[in-house]
């Protein structure tokens, strides 16, 4: 997301680098939440110790910026990821059909999309998803769990 910030006012720009902070309080997150700039507020929402009823608030943000943020935060509750498969924005529903990690059930709602490219998106993911759990039930228990323990599921051997 640190995309340019340079028309961002120097206080501003340590609301952003603070909303970002995994180790900013509750509370000032909360208020950073409400600030008048979408990309501090879209910083709050892809902040992973940002609280899920915080990341509920920011899902309904008018700025799609921010819902988007919203929708690639893993810590994302599945009620509210699922509200956002039914966002007005398509890029925040393709922001979802994008990321493998979401249960193959979301993958499947947004296939039927009426946007294109959101739908087009969640077939590629799905089939990605679908490609990486066949490649991973080919592994011995053994291997999965030697497999799971290096942290290589995402490495080649893993997958054959």
């Amino acid at each position: 997301m640190h995309k340019n910030l340079s028309h961002l006012h120097p206080n501003n720009f340590r609301n952003y680098l603070e909303a970002g902070l995994e180790q900013t309080p509750n509370r000032k997150l909360r208020e950073l939440a409400e600030h008048g700039h979408p990309k501090i507020r879209a910083r709050v929402a892809e902040n992973a110790k940002t609280p899920a009823i915080l990341l509920s608030r920011l899902a309904q943000d008018p700025s799609a910026e921010v819902r988007i943020a919203v929708a690639q935060n893993q810590a994302i509750t599945p009620a509210i990821r699922l509200k956002l498969t039914a966002d007005e924005d398509p890029n925040v529903r393709y922001a979802i059909a994008e990321d493998a990690t979401v249960p193959v059930e979301i993958l499947q709602i947004l296939m039927d999309d009426e946007h294109p490219y959101v739908s087009h998106r969640a077939h590629k993911t799905f089939e990605k998803v679908a490609g990486m759990n066949k490649k991973a039930k080919k592994l011995s228990s053994r291997e999965r769990l030697m497999s799971w323990r290096s942290g290589g599921l995402n490495d080649k051997k893993a997958y054959g």
